[in-house]
């Protein structure tokens, strides 16, 4: 797997250092938008479901490359699932009168 990657080749140490270049922008993202959430007149569940789903999305997204058939086939089946509920209340949700 790429967390495993060896680093002692240059090939594993550059990939190694762009994986935690993302990972470090991605969580400054997202700690970013969690700190704005708490300001007046801002829906901080509105971010914290956006993040949930974003999360959930890219494991639907990247569950499928998973090395082990039966843990790629569950992660994708769950990740779909809350999907599916997520979008299906936020839909009825808006929708309501």
């Amino acid at each position: 797997c790429r967390a495993c990657e060896s680093r002692t080749t240059q090939a594993g140490r550059i990939g190694h250092e762009v994986r935690m270049g993302q990972l470090q922008q991605s969580l400054c993202t997202v700690i970013l938008v969690l700190v704005f959430s708490f300001l007046p007149y801002i829906d901080w569940a509105a971010h914290l479901g956006g993040v949930i789903c974003g999360i959930m999305s890219g494991m639907v997204c990247f569950a499928p490359q998973i090395e082990i058939g039966y843990c790629a086939k569950f992660w994708f089946i769950i990740a779909v699932g809350i999907n599916a509920i997520f979008y299906i209340f936020s839909l009825s949700y808006l929708f309501a009168k």
